[in-house]
């Protein structure tokens, strides 16, 4: 879609085939030394640590320094910026058939979303969406709170649960997990 000139690449998640990789990504999650003890090093496999966490919520990895070609972060001086949502596909085009006058909100019959896997956040971010419950509806939805109901895809970060939770809502709320 794009026109990218690469166009004989795959994606996998089968570990088994990291020795023929060009580039592995591994998620700061993962940090069991079995894992760590898997990552392949040699000529022409690049490496990258991958985090969407901010520090206080990643497992200290300074014993691994030397072992990444690159990182990727919300951090402004990694090698790849990671973002939440990354794959949205958000596309800025002009669109003939708006219609300024249409009522957007009128089709949605809920106020605010919070999406949430980590329900107790040192930022008190669940705290904070119970204290707006009491004066506005807000539904939870994800590990500390309600299931999508997408047919095959009922993760809350999937494209089908966020495009079915934004027709229906007008506000998504966003706190950080760390302060």
């Amino acid at each position: 879609k794009r026109k990218c000139p690469v166009y004989n690449c795959e994606m996998t998640k089968n570990r088994n085939r990291l020795r023929e990789s060009d580039l592995v990504i591994f998620h700061s999650r993962v940090h069991e030394k079995k894992e760590l003890r898997q990552i392949p090093h040699g000529p022409g496999i690049r490496t990258v640590f991958f985090s969407s966490e901010s520090q206080m919520n990643t497992v200290n990895f300074n014993h691994l320094n030397g072992i990444f070609n690159y990182t990727s972060s919300f951090r402004t001086d990694s090698d790849f910026l990671s973002f939440y949502y990354a794959n949205s596909e958000i596309k800025w085009q002009l669109n003939e058939n708006f219609d300024e006058n249409k009522d957007f909100l009128k089709e949605k019959t809920g106020f605010a979303v919070f999406m949430v896997s980590n329900c107790n956040a040192q930022s008190k971010r669940m705290q904070i969406a119970k204290e707006m419950k009491k004066y506005v509806q807000v539904d939870i939805y994800g590990r500390c709170g309600m299931k999508c109901n997408v047919e095959n895809d009922n993760r809350f970060l999937t494209k089908h649960c966020r495009e079915k939770l934004s027709k229906k809502y007008k506000f998504l709320l966003a706190f950080e997990n760390s302060l």
